[in-house]
């Protein structure tokens, strides 16, 4: 039995030999997976920023300082939302440009949930300060270039670096 190719990448696997780019994984993507990954995941991740933006929210009112270990604790879980948030982005932004024209033809409810999800992820972001500067830390750790998100430049340091399993593991949000 000849072997088609190699096996695909998967989320969650920290191994994975090469370099993989994004763009030939959702350029295969249905429309179906908006419904079966992308809105789930989105769902998932717009949950977990409310509940810890709101957890910040809940020591900034008892007027806790910066130094308590519970507040280390809720920059740690904004540091890992923004590590789901730089895996899940790149991929999602590609999903989108490739399904925007039969949205503005055909409107999909589920497109317009999925915006939805990402406009209050936005929303919570904007609103905390350990959120914002949790996100500026990732992007300067990793060297991470925002523009490299919006063009398809897939030579850039970023985009190898997330779609060879660096940054893959949502295996705890399932």
């Amino acid at each position: 039995m000849q072997n088609a190719g190699p096996p695909g990448p998967t989320l969650g696997t920290p191994d994975l030999k090469g370099t993989v780019f994004a763009q030939p994984i959702v350029s295969r993507a249905k429309p179906e997976m908006l419904k079966s990954h992308f809105i789930p995941t989105m769902e998932k991740l717009k949950k977990r920023a409310g509940k810890v933006v709101a957890e910040e929210e809940h020591l900034r009112m008892e007027g806790k300082s910066e130094v308590d270990s519970e507040n280390g604790t809720i920059r740690d879980e904004f540091a890992v939302l923004c590590r789901d948030l730089y895996a899940l982005y790149p991929l999602l932004i590609r999903y989108v440009d490739n399904n925007r024209a039969r949205w503005l033809t055909c409107p999909d409810p589920d497109a317009e949930e999925l915006f939805r999800m990402v406009g209050e992820v936005f929303i919570f972001w904007s609103k905390s300060h350990n959120f914002k500067r949790e996100e500026q830390n990732f992007v300067v750790m990793n060297e991470i270039n925002n523009m490299s998100f919006l063009t398809a430049d897939s030579k850039s340091k970023m985009t190898k670096h997330f779609c060879a399993g660096g940054f893959f593991s949502f295996q705890h949000l399932y």
